[in-house]
Protein backbone atom coordinates (compact mmCIF):
# COMPACT_ATOMS: atom_id res chain seq x y z
CA UNK A 1 0.00 0.00 0.00
CA UNK A 2 1.31 3.27 -0.94
CA UNK A 3 0.79 5.89 1.98
CA UNK A 4 0.53 8.97 -0.45
CA UNK A 5 -1.90 7.17 -2.70
CA UNK A 6 -4.29 5.98 -0.35
CA UNK A 7 -4.39 9.43 1.60
CA UNK A 8 -4.44 11.46 -1.32
CA UNK A 9 -1.39 13.25 0.47
CA UNK A 10 2.56 13.78 0.61
CA UNK A 11 3.37 11.23 2.59
CA UNK A 12 7.49 10.94 3.48
CA UNK A 13 9.56 9.17 6.02
CA UNK A 14 12.99 10.21 7.47
CA UNK A 15 15.31 7.36 9.19
CA UNK A 16 19.03 8.83 10.28
CA UNK A 17 20.13 10.54 6.73
CA UNK A 18 17.32 9.30 4.59
CA UNK A 19 14.37 10.66 3.46
CA UNK A 20 11.93 9.30 1.57
CA UNK A 21 8.88 10.82 -0.33
CA UNK A 22 6.06 10.40 -2.60
CA UNK A 23 2.63 11.70 -3.79
CA UNK A 24 3.96 15.54 -4.41
CA UNK A 25 0.98 15.12 -7.20
CA UNK A 26 -1.39 13.74 -4.86
CA UNK A 27 -1.58 16.44 -2.39
CA UNK A 28 -2.02 19.62 -4.95
CA UNK A 29 -4.51 17.81 -6.62
CA UNK A 30 -6.26 17.74 -3.54
CA UNK A 31 -6.59 21.89 -3.15
CA UNK A 32 -9.80 22.48 -4.52
CA UNK A 33 -9.59 26.77 -4.42
CA UNK A 34 -6.32 28.04 -3.55
CA UNK A 35 -4.58 31.11 -4.60
CA UNK A 36 -1.09 31.42 -6.02
CA UNK A 37 0.12 32.95 -2.79
CA UNK A 38 -1.05 30.17 -1.26
CA UNK A 39 0.39 27.46 -3.77
CA UNK A 40 3.55 29.48 -3.01
CA UNK A 41 3.79 29.23 0.41
CA UNK A 42 2.94 25.69 0.45
CA UNK A 43 5.58 25.12 -1.78
CA UNK A 44 8.35 27.12 0.88
CA UNK A 45 7.23 24.76 2.93
CA UNK A 46 7.90 21.30 1.30
CA UNK A 47 11.00 22.72 -0.24
CA UNK A 48 12.92 22.22 3.03
CA UNK A 49 11.47 19.15 4.88
CA UNK A 50 14.47 17.58 5.58
CA UNK A 51 15.84 20.33 6.95
CA UNK A 52 13.12 21.22 8.69
CA UNK A 53 12.94 17.41 10.25
CA UNK A 54 16.43 17.29 11.09
CA UNK A 55 16.50 20.60 13.25
CA UNK A 56 13.28 19.65 15.06
CA UNK A 57 15.07 16.10 15.68
CA UNK A 58 15.35 16.62 19.32
CA UNK A 59 11.58 17.17 19.51
CA UNK A 60 10.44 14.38 17.98
CA UNK A 61 12.90 11.66 19.11
CA UNK A 62 12.02 12.62 22.84
CA UNK A 63 8.25 12.65 22.15
CA UNK A 64 5.75 9.60 23.38
CA UNK A 65 2.71 10.35 22.34
CA UNK A 66 2.05 9.55 18.59
CA UNK A 67 0.63 9.28 15.95
CA UNK A 68 0.16 13.65 15.88
CA UNK A 69 -2.12 15.66 13.80
CA UNK A 70 -1.73 19.32 13.09
CA UNK A 71 -4.07 21.69 11.58
CA UNK A 72 -2.47 24.16 10.04
CA UNK A 73 0.65 25.03 11.13
CA UNK A 74 2.79 22.54 12.72
CA UNK A 75 6.57 21.53 13.55
CA UNK A 76 7.41 21.40 9.81
CA UNK A 77 5.34 23.64 8.31
CA UNK A 78 3.69 26.99 8.55
CA UNK A 79 0.88 27.17 5.64
CA UNK A 80 -2.53 27.52 6.98
CA UNK A 81 -3.56 25.49 4.65
CA UNK A 82 -1.89 22.46 5.41
CA UNK A 83 -2.52 19.63 7.89
CA UNK A 84 0.31 17.18 8.95
CA UNK A 85 -0.45 14.02 10.90
CA UNK A 86 3.02 12.46 12.16
CA UNK A 87 4.37 9.15 13.89
CA UNK A 88 7.03 7.55 15.22
CA UNK A 89 8.13 4.22 14.91
CA UNK A 90 11.12 2.59 16.69
CA UNK A 91 12.74 -0.40 17.04
CA UNK A 92 15.02 -2.26 19.87
CA UNK A 93 18.12 -0.95 17.87
CA UNK A 94 16.92 2.59 18.52
CA UNK A 95 16.53 3.08 15.42
CA UNK A 96 13.93 5.91 14.57
CA UNK A 97 11.60 6.07 11.37
CA UNK A 98 9.31 8.93 11.38
CA UNK A 99 6.50 8.90 8.92
CA UNK A 100 4.37 12.05 7.94
CA UNK A 101 1.66 12.42 5.49
CA UNK A 102 0.88 16.05 4.56
CA UNK A 103 -2.32 17.62 2.78
CA UNK A 104 -4.98 19.91 2.55
CA UNK A 105 -6.55 20.72 5.91
CA UNK A 106 -10.08 18.91 4.74
CA UNK A 107 -7.86 15.50 4.79
CA UNK A 108 -9.75 12.46 6.10
CA UNK A 109 -8.36 12.39 9.69
CA UNK A 110 -10.18 9.06 10.76
CA UNK A 111 -8.88 6.96 8.22
CA UNK A 112 -5.24 8.82 8.28
CA UNK A 113 -4.86 7.82 12.08
CA UNK A 114 -6.22 4.54 11.80
CA UNK A 115 -3.55 3.94 9.33
CA UNK A 116 -1.20 5.64 11.20
CA UNK A 117 -1.79 3.96 14.19
CA UNK A 118 -1.46 0.50 12.38
CA UNK A 119 1.48 0.85 11.31
CA UNK A 120 2.93 0.03 15.09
Amino acid sequence: MELSGTLKTLSFCYEQESFYNSGLNDCFSCFDDISKEDVVDIAKDLEFLPEKIESKRGWWLQDSEWPQVFIGKSPITRSRNLSVIMHKLSNRKETNLLIVAIGPKRMNYEKSLKIFKHLN
